[in-house]
């Protein structure tokens, strides 16, 4: 049980195990915690963000009567539990293997969080030489308006989704934030999925500039702007939303669909010679999006400020 959903069990990717775990689930929730008293507290092990659910609250706690009211799984009638959870698939993780390998046999003991260091530019560069990972955790805007070439845009409250999905295990990582930044809840974000190689972090993307070094920016648009260009024939338009947000929401016509997650695996589907403006929800996966394919080598890469929720707002069309 979480605060506003309940547990995903399709990564069998097994059907008949898939059925038995629903029953299982079913017995978990409504034969044993839904039993104890209303004002029972339940501190969730996972919170908003977590590929462990669907759309899990960002309350820290709730309580068992309130879940009883306000979880819709937990309204259904058993058969219609046991039928929804039977046929539920989502997107899973290349690097779910990594978490259920350290879930089964125990993640290395740590005696506390990691203490990066602040980096010199100079240490930042010769880390991204040896490989490093950089990830910007700043907000989309910001690594828009500047950020370091070849750099990972995961804006922080980002991290507990989509780290899992862009980042490597075997990788050192590096922390490019603003300079006022707090690291304490990005580095739990990041220790909880099993990243506990964070090297050290540079003190403020301020700093880069100051050393005189080069930096990127991000051609950006407005819906306006992409509203009197979706048509254009050397324009590829796309999508970087979760399934189920596309069949919610309706899409912008003629763009194409590929998960965030799954941009590594099916990079080959996007053209080289062709602009490529993406967008998703609201504009936060999207800069994700472009600083990965700018890694990738695409040259002509826009983000859409706002995404689909200001595409709808403007009154632009868009197809269910």
């Amino acid at each position: 049980m979480f605060a506003g959903d309940v547990g995903r069990i399709d990564f069998y990717r097994y059907k008949e195990k898939q059925k038995k775990a629903a029953l299982w689930l079913y017995n978990s929730l409504f034969e044993k915690l839904l039993q104890l008293d209303d004002g029972t507290f339940v501190l969730p092990a996972h919170g908003s963000g977590s590929i462990c659910g669907r759309s899990i609250s960002s309350f820290p706690y709730t309580t068992i009567g309130y879940e009883k009211q306000t979880t819709p799984y937990l309204l259904l009638t058993k058969e219609e539990f046991l039928s929804c959870m039977a046929r539920e698939t989502f997107e899973i993780a290349p690097n779910m293997t990594t978490i259920e390998k350290l879930n089964l046999e125990g993640a290395p003991l740590l005696d506390g969080l990691p203490n990066p260091k602040p980096m010199t530019v100079a240490e930042v560069k010769q880390a991204q030489k040896n490989s490093a990972q950089i990830v910007d955790i700043r907000e989309p805007e910001s690594f828009a308006g500047g950020h370091i070439p070849n750099s990972l845009s995961i804006w922080k409250n980002g991290l507990p989704t989509n780290a899992l999905w862009m980042l490597e295990y075997t990788k050192p990582i590096v922390i490019i934030k603003s300079t006022h930044q707090d690291l304490t809840l990005a580095l739990k974000y990041l220790i909880r999925l099993g990243f506990d190689n964070v090297m050290v972090y540079l003190r403020g993307f301020r700093n880069w500039c100051l050393q005189g070094e080069q930096y990127q920016k991000t051609a950006v648009w407005s819906v306006h702007e992409l509203n009197k260009r979706f048509e254009d024939p050397d324009l590829f338009i796309l999508d970087v939303r979760i399934a189920h947000s596309v069949k919610e929401n309706g899409k912008i016509k003629g763009s194409h669909h590929i998960f965030l997650g799954n941009l590594p695996l099916e990079i080959q589907k996007i053209p080289r010679d062709k602009r490529i403006a993406i967008y998703c929800d609201s504009g936060f996966k999207t800069f994700t999006a472009v600083s990965f394919l700018l890694k990738k080598g695409y040259k002509n890469v826009v983000g859409i400020f706002g995404s689909m929720k200001a595409w709808i707002n403007a009154g632009c069309p868009f197809e269910e």
